[in-house]
């Protein structure tokens, strides 16, 4: 059973669901999901540096799309306010909002 703060982080049963309950499945597609973020979070964070709000609205929409599949779900939301600060070309925010994507991103990670 998850805590609550967990399964706001980890929507375990939403992403085993999506598996069709295959929990072998579900541990096949993480890590394959963790690693393409982790390379992904490295282009946003270059990205914010570089200023580039096209490039951060890309980065950050497909980090959005991969959590919300993952069931990763304070990530979603993290990657959903930078991909909006992205579109605004709002770099302050952008900026502000990665070490929070970051610590969502790590706490997944430490909970799957």
């Amino acid at each position: 059973m998850q805590s609550e703060n967990e399964s706001v982080i980890f929507d375990r049963e939403g992403l085993l669901q999506r598996c069709m309950d295959d929990e072998d499945l579900m541990n096949e597609i993480v890590p394959v999901f963790l690693q393409s973020t982790e390379e992904k979070i490295e282009l946003l964070q270059q990205a914010i540096i570089d200023k580039m709000g096209p490039e951060i609205k890309s980065h950050a929409h497909f980090i959005k799309g991969g959590a919300a599949n993952a069931g990763a779900l304070a990530l979603r939301d993290s990657a959903e306010a930078i991909e909006q600060s992205g579109k605004t070309e709002d770099y302050n925010t952008a900026e502000k909002l990665i070490p929070e994507l970051i610590q969502n991103f790590e706490e997944f990670k430490n909970i799957f």
